[in-house]
């Protein structure tokens, strides 16, 4: 296994970071570009006059980080990353109230959302391609307040929830799921029927789109109620078919599709369930593999072509953990998630023909990786790796991806360090064989700051991995990433944007080794063997020149003559540009709020502050 490669030469798009729907055009990186559809009426999220008549109210924060006026937006992008549209759903109170005021008296003056006001969140993504209609999207979240579509007529639709939000009744939230027409920007229908609760808390968390054009959502649902529900629309006007909870389901992450087919994975528990089974499948008495005492990492297919429920066919289950991320390539699944560390055989019920398989795991480094048949649910390999979000498959490599804070130790000989410090958040992506899981490279993604993957998606260009970061900039291969909302509010490079900003980068199918490489007959440039260019460093996943410090700790230098794989440093005290606090580089004289994990104003201090740390190697 190679570590620290960059996915080289990876296509991008610098989304519209710092959008401006209200005006009718947007900002990204090749300037300002026309809108393709106007919602003059709607507010905007980073306009401080609209919240609060310039003085925000929502428990103090500053208008560009309140949800008073959040926007939900989807950007329309080229295959090679250009912003072609931008379609804006607002988020406000249902009365338009945002005096902050936290009151369920209506004496007072408050909103009947409460004094945080409305609120939205879209997690979840699909389109309608399987069934002709690509430029047709299914979304799906949750929402408090009163959210706001544009229509073809350039008319709004407005979708109201009036709970009062607040912990007692997990924030007042509702499901939601809406179909949007990206090619003319407008709504064709949205609803939360279904999912819905009277006062507890609801939310999709994932959607699907099937062949005949409908539509299959799951999520969460708190309360008396509670459990996990999976509910199916008509995908012509939103209308419910069937909805089912299943109080044995928690937390289903990730949903796929294949013609009337349905894939879901999560954590399953119970010692003995009926819920799943029917006369034919063999699903009765279903127990998990954890013996009822935790959740099972558990994948779930199911026949939704069905107009009373669905129909289970197969269960795989991994071991104690949480399913996160499944994704159709071909005959297969490719499954990933968080595992405990506890002997486990991955089990499919009912068994496959031929038996079950000898897929055997250890849960030692925190998560899995596994292909299974899509027909059966049999396990072709599975692999322990570290805790993984998300996974996708051509069919010849597998892409898995996380992001965390800390060292990530992927077998017995190669960890991964995140590049800076281990107090930020950085991506952690690596690429396996599909035929076998055989691990091919690991590598850290990030800058100063916090980088955080939500999604990855499988492109005829390769996997687009879809987060975000309030970094400067940072660098996939040789494809660097800018924050536009750290362009927008005038900061210096060295630092953080104070606002995340949104990004897509695609990485290519074909890898390409950093160019101060010069040989590596190990396949491995962690290896003796491995040989580097005159007066380089290879660290940090960079290559750096004799002389000069890391792109991601600037108090950190190459020194070729000491070492062409680790860096000198911290360099620190008086003279030097830097200081060195829990683990990071800090500019000197910067003060609160850069250094934002802890408001500190230690950096601010002379060159002399005690806190300053002597050079080191």
């Amino acid at each position: 296994m190679v570590t620290d490669p960059p996915p080289c030469r990876g296509r991008h798009g610098n989304l519209s970071l710092a959008t401006k729907h209200k005006v009718g055009n947007y900002t990204d990186h090749n300037g300002v570009q026309p809108a393709h559809h106007t919602v003059d009426t709607m507010t905007i999220h980073h306009d401080s006059g609209t919240c609060c008549g310039g003085t925000c109210c929502d428990a103090g924060q500053p208008a560009a980080t309140t949800q008073m006026g959040m926007d939900m937006v989807i950007y329309k992008l080229t295959k090679d990353g250009a912003p072609i549209s931008v379609y804006g759903i607002d988020t406000m109170p249902v009365d338009g109230i945002t005096n902050g005021i936290s009151s369920k008296d209506p004496a007072d003056g408050g909103s009947v959302n409460g004094g945080s006001g409305g609120f939205s969140f879209f997690g979840a993504i699909d389109t309608f391609k399987k069934s002709g209609k690509p430029t047709h999207l299914v979304i799906a979240g949750r929402h408090r307040g009163r959210l706001s579509f544009p229509k073809a007529d350039g008319s709004l639709l407005h979708h109201d929830n009036a709970k009062f939000g607040e912990r007692a009744n997990g924030w007042g939230y509702n499901a939601v799921v809406s179909k949007i027409d990206i090619e003319n920007n407008a709504v064709a229908w949205v609803t939360s029927d279904g999912m819905m609760l009277e006062v507890e808390r609801s939310s999709a968390e994932v959607v699907a789109t099937t062949a005949a054009g409908h539509v299959v959502a799951a999520g969460e649902k708190q309360g008396d109620a509670g459990g996990q529900f999976i509910v199916k629309f008509d995908g012509a006007d939103g209308t419910v078919v069937w909805s089912k909870t299943y109080s044995e389901l928690n937390h289903l992450y990730g949903m796929e599709s294949v013609s009337e087919m349905v894939y879901v994975t999560g954590e399953f528990k119970s010692t003995g369930t009926e819920a799943f089974a029917t006369a034919s499948n063999d699903l009765g008495a279903l127990s998990s593999s954890c013996d009822g005492e935790g959740y099972s990492a558990s994948v779930f297919a199911l026949d939704a072509s069905g107009a009373d429920g669905p129909a289970f066919t197969w269960t795989t289950q991994i071991g104690c953990g949480a399913g996160h991320s499944v994704k159709v390539e071909g005959d297969y699944l490719y499954i990933a998630g968080f595992l405990d560390e506890k002997a486990t055989t991955v089990t499919t019920t009912p068994a496959p023909a031929g038996g079950q398989s000898s897929c055997t795991l250890t849960g030692k480094y925190g998560g899995y990786l596994a292909k299974i048949s899509k027909a059966d649910g049999k396990c072709v390999w599975a692999k322990d790796t570290p805790k993984n979000r998300r996974a996708v498959s051509d069919g010849t490599s597998v892409w898995a991806a996380n992001y965390g804070g800390d060292a990530v130790t992927y077998d017995a000989t190669h960890t991964v360090t995140p590049n800076g410090a281990n107090s930020e958040l950085d991506m952690f992506v690596a690429k396996y064989s599909a035929a076998d899981g055989t691990a091919q490279w690991a590598t850290a993604v990030g800058g100063v700051g916090r980088e955080q993957l939500y999604d990855l998606a499988m492109t005829t260009q390769g996997p687009m991995a879809v987060g975000y970061s309030d970094s400067a900039s940072f660098t996939m291969g040789d494809i660097e990433i800018h924050n536009l909302q750290h362009d927008l509010h005038g900061k210096e490079e060295h630092e953080l944007a104070n606002h995340w900003g949104m990004f897509a980068v695609v990485l290519s199918l074909t890898d390409a080794t950093p160019p101060c490489i010069m040989n590596c007959p190990a396949g491995d440039f962690t290896a003796d063997t491995t040989t580097f260019a005159a007066n380089t460093c290879y660290a940090d996943n960079a290559c750096i020149a004799d002389g000069a410090t890391s792109p991601s700790r600037a108090c950190f230098k190459c020194e070729s003559s000491k070492s062409q794989t680790g860096l000198t440093g911290p360099i620190t005290g008086p003279g030097t540009d830097h200081c060195y606090i829990d683990g990071i580089c800090i500019p000197k004289r910067t003060g609160k709020p850069w250094y934002h994990l802890g408001n500190s104003d230690r950096c601010a201090q002379p060159s002399t502050s005690a806190r300053s740390r002597p050079p080191a190697t």
